[in-house]
């Protein structure tokens, strides 16, 4: 079995920060929807918003509006 955690980020440079929170949250929904049309069970999957907690990469912003995704082996 797996757990599948998907966060999704965005960048500092645009958006107060509660918006940058729902923006990374609804990044990690979209990959989450796709993951369900595919077949993976809900059960196996959380998301979360980071927000612009974590950044990638301080010179590319583009680079922190992202999904990371964590599958993790119990």
């Amino acid at each position: 079995t797996h757990t599948i955690k998907i966060s999704g980020f965005a960048d500092e440079v645009t958006g107060e920060k509660s918006h940058n929170k729902i923006l990374s949250k609804n990044r990690a929904q979209k990959v989450l929807d796709f993951l369900l049309s595919k077949g993976v069970p809900p059960s196996q999957c959380s998301i979360e918003g980071k927000g612009q907690t974590s950044k990638f990469n301080k010179e590319l912003y583009d680079t922190n509006r992202r999904v990371e995704i964590l599958i993790i082996k119990q």
